[in-house]
């Protein structure tokens, strides 16, 4: 699953996807700050659970191929 976060704005925006995300079970994310891209490999959870997580910590995203 790939997204956009539009209001990932730092390195603290990144740690706080990543810790929520890992806190969720996700053990493959990859985010580049830079494009405001997180990638995240669903394998135990659905992408209902990620979009979950990620609007729980005030997130903004948007699916991409």
């Amino acid at each position: 699953m790939k997204f956009i976060v539009d209001n990932m704005t730092c390195k603290h925006c990144q740690i706080k996807i990543e810790k929520a995300l890992k806190d969720l079970g996700v053990k493959k994310i990859k985010i580049d700050l830079e494009l405001k891209v997180v990638t995240v490999a669903l394998k135990k959870h659905t992408k209902e659970e990620v979009e979950a997580t990620i609007l729980n910590i005030d997130y903004n995203f948007k699916e991409i191929e």
